[in-house]
């Protein structure tokens, strides 16, 4: 087998179950939802998640390494504001685009989204900037398919506000927290995932997003070489994972505790209150 074909194995195994994909928040179609999805709020409507088309204008990827960034809209939600796709195996960017929202935006956040209003004048003066969610998720159409590989980190994010329905996904989040946490049932939600930066702090010994808002390049970067950080180092993987094991363990062992001790404090608390209540009560009885 070439090195290619020993990497598209791997992402093949390591690929996630639709039940564990539910589980973990990613929205599968209305046929798919959970009850928490159904009272919870979405980016789009239901009817504007899409399935990836059959056919792509160029030959599609085999494997696509996908980030987003957001900005804040109406109703308390998120629209795209940057996309960037990379592809897996070779590191070729294949897109590194400002998106300029369809909807008013109320909060740029660009501490985290890198993205301000004069940037997006700039972009959109220019002609850099693609028209909205649909423009940003027909870009990504053009090299992708229903069998294209997604990678990302925390990737039910981005595929929220691009309106796309996948079912072929491999996300470093869900990937390092099984590593924690299994063996545990598809169908329950992990209690954690680990954030981007600090995988890439601890596996790499690089800092990301830094400076003025992060990149939606630099993350889909990272994500890769995480994951690629992963396959080969399954060794060190597995070390990482223990010691987070025991340190989760011993987190939910002290909040158990502090929960139990609050308990306790609460009905020390009603107690002494209800027997100064009946003490009162005796007192006004013997005045009268």
């Amino acid at each position: 087998m070439s090195q290619d074909e020993i990497i598209f194995e791997y992402l093949n195994t390591k690929r996630h179950s639709l039940a564990r994909l539910q589980a973990e928040g990613y929205f599968l179609g209305i046929f798919y939802m959970t009850k928490d999805q159904r009272a919870g709020k979405h980016a789009l409507r239901d009817e504007d998640y899409l399935l990836s088309p059959l056919v792509s204008l160029t030959p599609r990827r085999t494997a696509i390494v996908l980030d987003c960034e957001m900005v804040g809209v109406a109703g308390g939600r998120s629209a795209v504001v940057s996309l960037s796709a990379i592809d897996f195996f070779t590191g070729e960017v294949l897109i590194n685009d400002i998106v300029n929202p369809t909807e008013k935006v109320v909060d740029w956040r660009a501490r985290y989204s890198g993205v301000s209003l004069a940037r997006m004048r700039r972009a959109c003066a220019s002609g850099e900037a693609l028209r909205g969610w649909k423009a940003a998720r027909q870009r990504l159409w053009e090299f992708m398919n229903p069998n294209t590989i997604l990678i990302g980190h925390s990737l039910d994010n981005d595929l929220d506000v691009l309106g796309i329905l996948h079912h072929n996904i491999v996300d470093t989040a869900i990937l390092t927290a099984e590593a924690v946490f299994l063996p545990v049932s598809h169908t329950t939600r992990m209690s954690r995932r680990w954030g981007l930066k600090p995988l890439v702090d601890e596996f790499l010994s690089r800092d990301i997003q830094v400076g003025k808002g992060h990149s939606a390049l630099e993350d889909a970067c990272a994500t890769r070489d995480v994951l690629f950080w992963c396959m080969c180092n399954p060794h060190l993987l597995q070390v990482w994972a223990e010691q987070n094991r025991i340190r989760e363990e011993k987190r939910v062992a002290a909040e158990k505790a502090k929960r139990a001790a609050n308990a306790e404090k609460k009905i020390a608390a009603e107690a002494k209150k209800k027997l100064a209540a009946e003490a009162k009560k005796r007192l006004a009885a013997e005045v009268k």
